[in-house]
C-alpha cells in the first residue's frame, strides 16, 4: 500500500534524513543566492533568475519582510551573515516603508521617497 493512501504512513518523508538533507541545502544554496541583494541603503534588489539586479521600480513591503524573515530563518541555521540581513531589512521598515504620520507601513519606497503609499492588508499580513 502507498504512503498516500495509508494515513498512517502519511509525512513519513519528512523524517527521512536523505530528504530533510536535500531540504537543508536547498535552503543554504537560496540563502546564498539571495546574500547579494543587500544594497547600500538597506533595501535588497529584486534578482533575475541568473542572479542579476533587475532594474528597480520600487520595493514592495511584501519582499522586505519576506527577506527579514527568510534570513530569520537562516539564522536559525547558523547562516553566515543573516544577522546583517535582519538589521538592514528591519531599519529598512521602520525608518523607509512605515508611515510615521498615519501609521502603518507604505506598500512600496524608492530612492526618493514613497513609490506607491497605498497601505495594503497583503503587504501587513507579513
Amino acid at each position: 500500500m502507498s504512503q498516500i493512501s495509508d494515513p498512517a504512513g502519511a509525512g513519513r518523508w519528512l523524517q527521512d534524513p536523505v530528504h530533510r538533507a536535500y531540504l537543508m541545502e536547498n535552503a543554504r544554496r537560496q540563502l546564498r543566492f539571495f546574500d547579494g541583494t543587500l544594497r547600500g541603503d538597506g533595501g535588497f534588489d529584486v534578482l533575475d533568475h541568473d542572479g542579476t539586479p533587475m532594474p528597480r521600480a520600487g520595493q514592495e513591503l511584501h519582499y522586505t519582510t519576506r527577506m527579514v524573515h527568510s534570513y530569520v530563518l537562516g539564522r536559525a541555521i547558523g547562516h553566515p551573515g543573516a544577522d546583517r540581513m535582519i538589521d538592514a531589512g528591519m531599519a529598512f521598515l521602520l525608518t523607509r516603508h512605515r508611515d510615521a504620520q498615519h501609521g502603518g507601513y507604505l506598500w512600496s519606497v524608492d530612492e526618493t521617497g514613497v513609490h506607491d503609499g497605498l497601505k495594503l492588508a497583503y503587504g501587513h499580513v507579513f
